[in-house]
């Protein structure tokens, strides 16, 4: 019998500055296989393709607010750091025998390591990070865009776009107040 798989997307709003506003850091989590497998997209941020894809009830979502005091020294990658946070709260919906973690940006094997230790030990964790376009050199060989050095287009998974866009959505059209009141707010476990 296949193992039952949550695959997880991890992006952050890329908009921090000081404490004023907070960074919106999002997991996205599918039990979908497809949404774990490597598609083109622009930067483009679609609203309607994030509402369309979270008509699934296989699919949710959780962020948290990361204030620059929250984690120091300040770091390449902040989402390694909080993704326990993200995915602990949602393990008891889904009940997955193993993590599928994609991630937004660099992740080094501490990284990788800090991610899997912070985990239940009966899961068995897979974590990848994805490089968007404008770095596509770094990227493996089968994220690359062909015949491209720079493009507006990158490969990555649908559930890695999908927490692109809601961190992207909720930084942008809400209030603090509301976002801090949100059904879907985790808090940082640090």
């Amino acid at each position: 019998m296949p193992k039952e798989v949550l695959y997880v997307g991890l992006d952050e709003s890329n908009h921090h500055n000081g404490n004023e506003h907070p960074e919106v850091c999002v997991a996205a989590f599918s039990t979908i296989k497809e949404d774990r497998e490597c598609q083109v997209f622009n930067s483009k941020k679609d609203y309607s393709w994030k509402d369309e894809m979270l008509k699934d009830a296989r699919r949710d979502y959780r962020f948290l607010l990361l204030n620059c005091n929250d984690i120091y020294p300040q770091r390449h990658n902040n989402l390694p750091v909080v993704a326990k946070s993200l995915i602990l709260p949602v393990l008891k919906i889904f009940n997955p025998e193993r993590l599928e973690i994609y991630i937004d940006g660099v992740v080094t094997r501490d990284d990788k390591d800090r991610i899997i230790k912070d985990l239940p030990l009966n899961l068995d964790v897979y974590v990848q990070g994805f490089i968007k376009y404008f770095k596509q050199e770094r990227n493996f060989k089968d994220r690359r865009l062909q015949g491209k050095i720079n493009s507006k287009k990158f490969k990555q998974p649908p559930i890695v776009k999908l927490a692109d866009i809601i961190a992207h959505e909720l930084f942008s059209c809400f209030t603090l107040e509301k976002l801090s009141q949100h059904e879907k707010r985790v808090s940082f476990l640090a």
